[in-house]
């Protein structure tokens, strides 16, 4: 069970070193794949030193693809929280970013994906709704580097948002809602 544990952390421990590297400035980003360098030759002493190279890159690489629509201010913010405390400990109330300080094809994204689970649910299409829904949370875990309640929190609010337009919809309306924003999320799904 130790060794689980321990293999778990040092997977964290990768990850957030790649992440940092990702959203660092250059000084700071030589330091933490310096850092994710010396982790992975500690872990891995059998792989030649080039390989080494090679495998923190692309360790690094998915994030920074990730983080490339963020703004300077939202890069920044998560770079503080995540990286400047060594002995981080995120829970499921840790607070990364909000919704409103995510990329504005992400934040469409997310209100997308609410808006066809909302009416999913408002239509009997319960287990749609639910999957929606758990994607989208799964979006804002992984987006703003959020806890799991802090990223419900932002959901419910995000909901409510979604819930007061389509009041103001008529059934028509609704139904073409409907029909365009989960065709919208059908499209997404298609191109992970």
């Amino acid at each position: 069970m130790a060794d689980s544990t321990d293999a778990r952390q040092l997977k964290q421990q990768e990850q957030r070193y790649a992440i940092c590297a990702a959203l660092a400035e250059p000084q700071q980003r030589q330091q933490f794949t310096q850092k994710l360098r010396k982790l992975h030759q500690q872990n891995n002493p059998s792989i030649a030193a080039d390989e080494q190279e090679k495998l923190v890159a692309q360790k690094i690489e998915p994030f920074e693809r990730s983080y490339r629509e963020y703004s300077s201010q939202s890069k920044q913010k998560l770079f503080d929280k995540i990286c400047l405390n060594e002995n981080l400990q995120t829970n499921e109330n840790f607070k990364g970013l909000q919704v409103s300080e995510l990329p504005e094809s992400l934040q469409n994204k997310i209100h997308i994906i609410a808006t066809c689970a909302l009416i999913s649910n408002s239509y009997g299409l319960k287990q749609q709704a639910q999957k929606l829904t758990a994607a989208n949370t799964l979006i804002i875990i992984a987006g703003g580097m959020n806890g799991k309640n802090q990223a419900l929190q932002q959901l419910a609010g995000i909901h409510q948002e979604v819930t007061n337009e389509l009041k103001t919809l008529d059934k028509t309306q609704l139904k073409n809602k409907f029909t365009t924003s989960c065709n919208q999320v059908k499209k997404m799904q298609n191109t992970q």
